[in-house]
């Protein structure tokens, strides 16, 4: 089977509170991922989070809709999967010394045979830097202007 994977991570000069909180607002991702056109909120879980949510955006003229569910583990990570498929995509942080968030992004899809076959890996590591790569600067991006701060380095992708 073919198989897009891959992880992208950067620093985040804020307290795990404020990264956390925007990590696990999905319906707000839509101020910080541009390829979003909507994220619906479909269900929440016992706690108020929202557990299933359906994501839409436009790619090529083409209207992609797809219903996500997310799991929760506070101050650590928020995961989802796709409900169709079982096309998991994680994204988790972690607190670093003095106030600093590595906050990762990861997601690893099974796109079938043929698809992974039409894929190839120069074309895999163009969709990397293209939707996997520029995650966790834009989370980033997103925390320090909120906080009214300027951003700081970056680590690279895995």
């Amino acid at each position: 089977m073919g198989r897009l994977a891959g992880s992208a991570s950067a620093e985040i000069a804020a307290p795990m509170s404020v990264v956390y909180a925007t990590v696990s607002d999905i319906a707000g991702y839509l101020a910080w991922q541009p390829s979003l056109d909507t994220a619906t909120v479909l269900e929440s879980d016992r706690w108020g989070r929202q557990a299933l949510v359906r994501i839409e955006m436009t790619r090529g003229g083409t209207r992609i809709s797809s219903e996500l569910r997310f799991s929760y583990e506070r101050d650590a990570w928020v995961r989802c999967a796709e409900t169709r498929e079982n096309s998991p995509a994680c994204g988790g942080s972690r607190e670093c010394v003095g106030g600093v968030v590595l906050a990762t992004y990861a997601i690893d899809l099974d796109l079938g045979r043929i698809a992974g076959l039409m894929l190839g890996r120069r074309l895999g590591a163009r969709l990397s830097g293209r939707f996997i790569d520029p995650m966790p600067l834009r989370l980033r991006q997103h925390v320090h202007a909120l906080r009214g701060s300027a951003p700081r380095g970056s680590t690279g992708t895995s």
